[in-house]
């Protein structure tokens, strides 16, 4: 869990407008859906349509309305009201954090342990946070090279006397924190030091 904050206030710091979050909604009578809090709007990514709210109050932006329909947030949980229903909704925090780095346009993210470090890819940039969140590198203009065959890519990148390369394997790995199981093997050599982890695409 206390890798899960690190990479929440990770994904925080690179956005310019604390404000903005983003959730996943898991309600009653079955609805699941993603919400993402914007510049005082909210847009919820409904399973057949995308719906936009403005805040009630421009300071709170804790209710967003649209006529009669509205969504009410506070902490974790949401009353949305919509076509004359209503759901009592709540966020499932662990997925919300992969939902947020999709939106703000990553391609894939990555996490391990021990010491606990996570990991952004967006286009041909590594943003890397590593002892539990104490080191913090950027990484422009990795190049990849890929092996079809075998199922794997491998990035190599440089940044002043810093040096990454990162290997993505498309074989299940099994996170030791918790339990989950993602698509893809990671493992990374930065500064002199081997890290292991697991990952997934997020497109």
């Amino acid at each position: 869990m206390k890798l899960l904050f690190i990479l929440v206030f990770f994904l925080n710091a690179l956005v310019l407008n604390a404000q903005d979050k983003t959730y996943v909604f898991e309600c009653d009578k079955n609805l699941n859906f993603v919400a993402s809090i914007e510049n005082g709007e909210a847009w919820l990514f409904m399973p057949e349509k995308t719906l936009n709210y403005k805040a009630e109050d421009s300071k709170k932006c804790n209710k967003f309305v649209d006529g009669e329909n509205f969504i009410g947030i506070k902490g974790e949980v949401a009353f949305l009201k919509i076509d004359n229903k209503t759901y009592h909704c709540s966020n499932n925090r662990k997925e919300s954090v992969f939902e947020a780095a999709k939106l703000r346009g990553f391609d894939f993210m990555a996490l391990g342990n021990e010491p606990g470090w996570t990991l952004l890819i967006k286009g041909n940039e590594i943003f890397y946070n590593g002892d539990y969140g104490s080191t913090y590198h950027r990484f422009k203009d990795a190049k990849m090279t890929t092996n079809q065959e075998k199922r794997f890519s491998i990035f190599k990148a440089k940044k002043d006397s810093h040096v990454i390369t990162l290997k993505l394997e498309a074989k299940k790995c099994n996170d030791t924190m918790s339990d989950d199981t993602f698509e893809t093997t990671v493992s990374i050599e930065i500064d002199s030091k081997t890290l292991n982890g697991c990952g997934k695409s997020l497109h």
